[in-house]
Parts: structure tokens; C-alpha cells; sequence
């Protein structure tokens, strides 16, 4: 398992070196497929463990089967108690999956409105023409509104 961890570790790095050092991708796609690999890795991870743990108890001869109810049960508590922050992750995966948003667009988010400096699983930051900077979790965005997705018009006023 160790072993299964680190080569999957090994090629992570080489694959993040690997975008790190494309020209041909923008920084808002870099972000994105750093964002999305962690997630697998992650993921590849919790499931090594699970089937390790599992194929451990099995050669011991130790019925896991109560162990498997019981952490269905806490899985169910752990579930309700952090409804939030899982709406905020599956929220985010999808603005990422969709590109709804690049760093360096100007959007509005529901009633706040800025530059994006920052996206992540769980929050979006806003940076608005004031110099606040807005943290908003992904949970909570209802409605966006992109006023520079690959269009964008300057206005401007010259007095005479």
C-alpha cells in the first residue's frame, strides 16, 4: 500500500511539474487540473487505505462486516454534520468542471461584484473595485453573472 501511495505521489508531482511548466496552458487551467488532480489523488488514496484496512482484517480472520455497518453510521452522522462544506466541494468541483469562471474575470456574485484572484473547492475570492476582498463559499452562490468570459468592452468618459 505504502508502495501504491508513492508511486501514485511520484506521478503526481510529474504531473504537476509537467503543467506547471506548459506554456501552452493558461493559469486558469493550470489551477484548474492542479485542483482536479488533488481531488483524485485523494480520493486514490482513502480507497488504498479502505481496501488495505479491509484485506488486513480478512487475513485475520476478523468479521468486518459490523465495522462496515458502523462506519456507514458514522459515515451518515459525519454526512449531516458537514452538509455545508460538502455543498461548498461538490459546488466547486462543478464551477471548475464547467469553467464558469477564470482568474482575472470580472464578476458578479449574487450582490458582490470584483476581479477573480482565487478559485477553490470551497470558496471563490473577490477582489471589488474598492479593494475588499470577498471570500464566498461555493455552497452559497445562487446566480453568477461573467462580464468578461471571453468578451470584455472598456467605457469611457473624456470630458471636453
Amino acid at each position: 500500500m505504502f508502495l501504491l501511495i508513492k508511486i501514485s505521489r511520484q506521478i503526481g508531482k510529474r504531473f504537476i511539474k509537467k503543467i506547471e511548466s506548459s506554456t501552452a496552458l493558461d493559469p486558469h487551467r493550470k489551477q484548474r487540473y492542479q485542483t482536479l488532480f488533488s481531488i483524485v489523488l485523494s480520493m486514490i488514496k482513502i480507497t488504498l487505505w479502505i481496501l488495505v484496512v479491509l484485506w488486513v482484517l480478512g487475513e485475520l480472520n476478523i468479521d468486518y462486516a459490523p465495522f462496515l455497518v458502523a462506519a456507514g453510521g458514522i459515515s451518515l452522522a459525519i454526512g449531516f454534520g458537514a452538509q455545508s462544506l460538502v455543498k461548498d466541494i461538490v459546488s466547486g468541483f462543478f464551477i471548475l468542471m464547467e469553467e464558469q469562471l477564470a482568474l482575472g474575470d470580472y464578476v458578479k456574485i449574487d450582490d458582490k461584484s470584483g476581479t477573480v484572484e482565487k478559485i477553490s473547492l470551497r470558496t471563490i475570492r473577490l477582489r471589488s473595485l474598492d479593494g475588499t476582498l470577498h471570500i464566498i463559499p461555493n455552497g452559497n452562490i445562487s446566480k453568477v453573472s461573467n462580464l468578461t468570459h471571453k468578451w470584455s468592452r472598456a467605457v469611457i468618459e473624456v470630458g471636453v
